[in-house]
């Protein structure tokens, strides 16, 4: 791929991303003033339990699937996705068998919740199609389906809740877009597939298991960072919408600019490890006073656009909008310590650091949470990021 079209690959994918973003945030702003703050916490809850249902969708297999693609083992696609999801299938009944086995026993609002939840699982056992795309180096493609979901969701939904006046048909909106999505997904990725090539059971069968370690690995950390939403849905849904808001912004401006930093970084990586040294020591120290500044802006201002996108119902929100954006310049900073560790040292070190963190966060949770509620869980993620931070920083000026 020449500079010129990575480049473009890029900038298309920044601008999607930022169009993605702005739905995002202009969806939220209509749910919590069409929604009482109750039913927000519910819808939040219902999302929360989405994201760790799709830990059993298997998503191991993606990476073994972006792996044997890039090596040009395309035909082993069919072989890992048809077992996959077979695999996804019992589990979705198991599931679903144990949770009306509880309802039985135990009728709670949020079990039913729940199970609105775990019928997306079968949807989200298909979803496979981002790493051919990715494979095959289709960037703006992923993008394209990711604005084309997240648009058509809003619209349907929106129009679905002036007609019904329920909030759960949103999730309506949201099971047959996505079915849309990952057909179309599907469709177009399979047919950049090379039908050639040999097909090695016995390898196959190697990727295959390869991929179900892959995916109880992700249960640890995925489960984790669902944990704080889990925790305060389970407890109050007042307390989780105020929460969900107070992250969603600081988040959402997270990400951007670590899609931006993780740029840099392979840039940076692909020119050698001193090239790195040089460019970290050119450019660190500007990318924290650039996202302290980006912490100040969020935060002196929460109290004025809270209100205003949110509502006022959402004003205890601001106190999360502080909490969470101080940990922006620790996470880009950490990112850009632990990708050196990554590229030229020790990846078993990250992976200690990975689950590490993870426990730091945990105990910080069971200390601070039943002293401190919602703010508690904020300050715990807050920790878990300095934390981070800190043992890369040390491990890099150490070796570098």
């Amino acid at each position: 791929m020449s500079i010129l079209k990575y480049k473009r690959e890029i900038t298309w994918s920044l601008i999607f991303n930022v169009f993605t973003v702005l739905i995002t945030i202009g969806f939220a702003s209509y749910l919590t003033k069409n929604l009482v703050i109750e039913d927000f916490g519910r819808y939040q809850l219902i999302i929360t339990f989405i994201g760790i249902v799709g830990i059993f969708s298997l998503k191991g297999s993606n990476m073994i699937i972006n792996k044997s693609i890039i090596n040009g083992n395309d035909h082993i696609f069919n072989y890992v996705f048809w077992k996959t999801y077979r695999s996804v299938i019992k589990i979705f009944f198991t599931l679903f068998l144990l949770a009306a086995l509880a309802a039985v026993y135990y009728d709670n609002e949020r079990l039913h919740l729940l199970f609105i939840a775990l019928l997306f699982l079968p949807l989200l056992g298909l979803e496979r199609y981002e790493s051919i795309l990715y494979a095959k180096q289709k960037f703006v493609k992923v993008r394209v389906l990711s604005l084309f979901n997240i648009l058509f969701y809003v619209l349907f939904s929106i129009t679905l809740f002036e007609y019904t006046d329920n909030y759960l048909y949103i999730f309506v909106s949201m099971f047959f877009v996505k079915l849309l999505v990952i057909v179309i997904g599907l469709k177009y990725s399979i047919s950049l597939l090379d039908s050639g090539g040999e097909n090695n059971t016995l390898h196959s069968i190697k990727e295959l298991k390869e991929g179900y370690k892959l995916s109880l690995l992700s249960f640890y950390n995925v489960g984790i960072s669902y944990l704080d939403r889990l925790i305060i849905g389970l407890i109050d849904f007042k307390m989780l919408a105020i929460y969900a808001i107070g992250i969603l912004i600081p988040l959402r401006v997270k990400d951007q600019l670590k899609m931006v930093l993780n740029i840099l970084i392979q840039s940076w990586g692909k020119e050698g490890e001193e090239s790195y040294i040089n460019n970290v020591r050119k450019y660190n120290r500007r990318i924290f006073i650039i996202s302290l500044i980006v912490i100040l802006i969020l935060s002196s201002t929460a109290h004025i656009y809270i209100p205003i996108i949110f509502s006022a119902k959402y004003m205890e929100s601001v106190t999360i909008v502080w909490i969470f954006s101080v940990s922006i310049p620790f996470v880009l900073s950490a990112t850009i310590f632990e990708s050196y560790i990554v590229f030229f040292h020790n990846t078993s070190f990250y992976q200690k650091v990975t689950y590490g963190k993870q426990i730091v966060y945990l105990i910080s949770l069971s200390i601070l949470a039943p002293f401190f509620d919602i703010l508690g869980i904020a300050f715990a993620a807050l920790i878990r990021s300095i934390y981070d931070f800190s043992i890369n920083c040390i491990y890099y000026h150490k070796y570098k």
